[in-house]
């Protein structure tokens, strides 16, 4: 065994902090632990991922060479858990497995499949893969290290396909949301689809090793990476949990059909005495003061479905359910801001906002100003 360095105590760590994060996640009680169980699910791959990155760091892989590639065998079920998890946490739905989601696992199998016979090998053949073939294998041992060439290559190809395929759900439920909730927090899952993207770096910088590239202080985006997903992971919880699931499954496709540029189906006067009740709603009762309030919520207030709000809103404002109430809300606000001396943030919240920083930018959306410039420019 090699003396221990910073890199071996950090990818221990990081192996029993994975550890304790999937033992949690799998025995923690909910009403919906489908996308915890799906969370624990990838953490069990990421033991597996610095166990492997341990074994290496500490000389374990050239003092027992027969360890090479197991740990990591079935790390290409990694990227289908991460992903089954970004639909769990933004569907209406409990996620459930179905027939169609053995699709996803079939080209992990396969690249399993194709890594087994590495793995299998002796170890004084499994060297040569981990050394990056300095020394030509031949015979059956170039065909073994030449699968384990393959099955990496596949491997990179199914994360970076899983990547693309659970940022664009991401952006696709950012979209969507801002149909149904005047209050985005807690919905958007940006920082989910951020930390994807942190987690592309971290997987080529895994590689880099691999790639014989300098890598020197890789350790640190990985802590950096796992204790933060950790804690935002557990904090997040589903976006529609909330919300009841009849009344939501409802909206949801109202706002998909709405969403489809050029299908129509009110007519033009139709669409414009909504508007107007939306319009009166909205400055009578001033319902955008409810920091809370969503489509259904307006729908039941004006007594208009939430297809033909979302239609109208489209087609005759132009505009979707959040940017619509946010523009109802800075309107009020800035006339407080004229007429009061109340502070920014009691204005914020007066007008039904739920943060300093999600006022100041809708404010800058609707009127290209902060609202301490447009305080001052009004005195």
């Amino acid at each position: 065994m090699e003396t221990l360095n910073l890199d071996s105590y950090v990818m221990a760590a990081l192996s029993f902090h994975a550890i304790f994060m999937a033992t949690y996640l799998f025995s923690a009680q909910n009403d919906r632990t489908d996308y915890l169980k799906l969370l624990g699910c990838t953490f069990i791959m990421l033991v597996a991922w610095y166990s492997s990155s341990f074994f290496e760091a500490v000389g374990a892989f050239n003092q027992y060479p027969q360890l090479i590639s197991w740990p990591t065998l079935f790390i290409p079920l990694l990227a289908p858990s991460l992903y089954f998890y970004v639909q769990a946490i933004s569907s209406p739905n409990k996620w459930d497995y179905r027939a169609q989601h053995k699709i996803h696992y079939y080209f992990a199998a396969l690249i399993i499949l194709i890594e087994l016979p590495f793995t299998l090998a002796p170890g004084h053949i499994k060297v040569l893969q981990l050394y990056h073939m300095t020394v030509e294998p031949e015979g059956p041992a170039k065909i073994l290290v030449t699968m384990a060439w393959i099955s990496t290559a596949l491997l990179l190809l199914q994360f970076a396909c899983y990547i693309i395929l659970a940022i664009r759900r991401l952006v696709n439920h950012a979209t969507r949301i801002r149909h149904l909730f005047s209050n985005l927090e807690n919905r958007t899952l940006i920082w989910l689809r951020n930390y994807l993207l942190l987690l592309c770096l971290l997987w080529g910088l895994g590689f880099s090793d691999f790639l014989d590239l300098p890598n020197q202080y890789g350790w640190l985006a990985h802590v950096i990476w796992v204790t933060t997903f950790s804690l935002l992971s557990l904090r997040q919880k589903p976006v529609f949990d909330a919300v009841e699931k009849t009344s939501l499954l409802t909206e949801l496709a109202a706002t998909d059909t709405a969403g489809k540029q050029g299908k129509t189906s009110l007519p033009i006067d139709r669409r414009s005495r909504i508007a107007e009740k939306l319009r009166r709603a909205m400055t009578a009762d001033h319902l955008y003061r409810d920091a809370d309030l969503t489509l259904r919520k307006l729908s039941d207030a004006v007594g208009v479905s939430t297809h033909h709000i979302s239609e109208t809103l489209r087609d005759e404002i132009g505009q979707n359910f959040y940017d619509y109430v946010n523009g109802c809300r800075v309107a009020e606000a800035c006339t407080l801001l004229k007429e009061t001396n109340d502070t920014t943030i009691d204005i914020a919240f007066t007008v039904g906002f739920n943060s300093r920083s999600t006022f100041s930018a809708a404010f800058k959306k609707h009127t290209d100003t902060s609202p301490a410039a447009f305080r001052q420019k009004s005195d």
